[in-house]
């Protein structure tokens, strides 16, 4: 039956093209789970300040999709990740954390329509706004980072207590696609907020949890910053307190 046989081949072939033209993966679909930084350098054996023991926390990372928006359907890469990593532990060395990224999951948002109008101005930017981006069930009870492509003008990232996520923009405010200057420290400063830390004044001079603080390098931590992100980052949880405890330190 040669006939029927090519049939089947071509039919094959035609599964496989479509599967590679749709970037093999389905929503909600899982990559490779291989420790995403394991293209990035190592860490040498004991970074990090000396008297604190490394505490490492798995994370969780997402890639919005939206058939009907742009702005929501992420294009970064694992490469382009691994690079985002590096750059996120080597601002959170100084406290003795490390983030371990592994898993990666494709995740499809159904209403992109409603996220170009929050850019647009037509829908109130508000954090339950934000949060309704994340598909239900999609955050776990760990560590998880959703990013998305486009935040608008107004944030590069944003913390999001009720489902102790961050969502994340791959642009930065001012829409640049800045893969080791803007994202790395906007991210370091998001997960700061997942560890329970709030923001602080500019005055803090370059402190990595100000806000605003236009034209300062902003990585440092201070050593009750440090405290605390090391106290939240033993509970094994995000933090999920109210968004407006993140908007205050004494």
């Amino acid at each position: 039956m040669p006939g029927r046989s090519a049939t089947r081949v071509g039919l094959v072939a035609l599964l496989v093209l479509s599967f590679v033209l749709s970037g093999g993966l389905g929503a909600g679909e899982q990559w490779p789970a291989q420790p995403l930084d394991e293209d990035a350098p190592a860490l040498p054996s004991g970074s990090g300040p000396d008297h604190l023991e490394t505490l490492v926390l798995d994370l969780r990372v997402h890639l919005l999709h939206a058939p009907d928006s742009e702005t929501v359907t992420t294009t970064l890469t694992r490469a382009e990740l691994a690079r985002v990593f590096a750059g996120v532990n080597r601002v959170w060395d100084q406290a003795g954390i490390r983030w371990r990224a592994g898993e990666i999951s494709r995740v499809e948002v159904r209403d992109g329509a409603m996220h170009e109008g929050v850019l647009a101005g037509n829908i109130p930017r508000r954090s339950g706004m934000m949060a309704r981006m994340v598909p239900p069930d999609a955050a776990s009870d760990g560590w998880d980072v959703f990013f998305i492509r486009d935040l608008g003008g107004k944030a590069g990232g944003v913390y999001l207590p009720p489902i102790t996520a961050v969502l994340q923009s791959e642009r930065g405010p001012s829409g640049v696609r800045d893969i080791e200057g803007d994202l790395v420290r906007i991210l370091s400063h998001e997960l700061g907020h997942a560890l329970s830390l709030p923001h602080v004044r500019c005055r803090e001079q370059g402190n990595l949890m100000s806000a605003g603080c236009m034209g300062v390098s902003r990585t440092h931590l201070a050593p009750d910053q440090v405290e605390q992100a090391r106290r939240q980052a033993r509970s094994g949880r995000p933090y999920s307190g109210h968004a407006s405890r993140l908007l205050e330190r004494q």
